[in-house]
C-alpha cells in the first residue's frame, strides 16, 4: 500500500517511475550509522560505519568506516521523502498502539 502512495506522489512531482523486476534479491549491507557526509556539486558521499568494539580505557565506542554510499545529489530529495514517510508511518503505528492500549484499559 505504501508503494502506491509513493508512486502517486512521484507522479505528481515528476516523471512516472517504474521499478524493473530483479531475479535475485538485492545485496544487504548492515551499518550502525553514518560517520560523515561529503557533498560536491552533483554528488553526495556518505561514509557508513560499524561499531567494532569499546575502548575501556577511554570509555569510547570504536567505529570503523566500512562502506561509502555514493549517489547523485538529485537523489537526496527522494531519499529524504522516503525517510519522512517511514517516520510518519512509525509515529502512526505508535499512536495506533497507544490508542489500542487505552481502549484495553477502559
Amino acid at each position: 500500500m505504501a508503494d502506491s502512495t509513493e508512486g502517486d506522489q512521484a507522479q505528481a512531482e515528476g516523471p512516472k517511475i517504474k521499478l524493473a523486476a530483479n531475479p535475485t534479491p538485492p545485496d544487504e549491507i548492515f551499518i550502525d550509522g553514518v560517520a560523515g557526509i561529503l557533498a560536491r556539486p552533483g554528488l553526495v558521499k556518505m561514509d557508513c560505519y560499524r561499531v567494532v568494539g569499546i575502548d575501556r580505557s577511554d570509555n569510547a565506542e570504536v567505529r570503523s568506516v566500512t562502506h561509502r554510499l555514493v549517489l547523485p545529489s538529485a537523489a537526496i530529495p527522494e531519499m529524504v521523502r522516503l525517510f519522512q514517510n517511514m517516520a510518519k508511518a512509525g509515529r502512526q503505528a505508535a499512536d495506533d498502539a497507544a490508542s489500542a492500549d487505552e481502549k484495553e484499559q477502559d
